[in-house]
């Protein structure tokens, strides 16, 4: 579902690519309410080739992948706020992965230990 404040976003930016259906592992949706991700932000960068924090390497892979239609990544690192999150369940900047697949039908948010 294409929320108003995502419909808003995508009027201010211009798509590189079809995000297709959107998904989220059920370990990422944890993480996703955990730390109050604004998933539609993250699609946005996404989908303007603002790839967070990936490496050089797949920096370099997203931008042919871009031009060959392969697979597309994103890593995001997820901030973490003392109001938001309990000393007991505090992670470090958790990463949050977004991978469009190479046909475009789907675009999944999911963490590292999903892939």
């Amino acid at each position: 579902m294409v929320t108003p404040a995502f419909r808003i976003i995508l009027l201010n930016v211009k798509p590189l690519f079809e995000l297709g259906q959107i998904l989220v592992t059920p370990n990422a949706a944890r993480l996703i309410a955990t730390h109050r991700t604004r998933v539609e932000v993250l699609l946005a960068r996404h989908v303007t080739a603002d790839w967070g924090d990936v490496t050089a390497v797949a920096d370099i892979a997203n931008r042919l992948a871009l031009q060959s239609g392969g697979e597309l990544m994103s890593i995001y690192k997820l901030k973490t706020e003392s109001e938001v999150l309990p000393t007991a369940t505090h992670q470090l900047n958790p990463q949050l992965w977004v991978v469009t697949e190479a046909n475009r039908e789907t675009t999944t948010f999911l963490t590292p230990g999903d892939y």
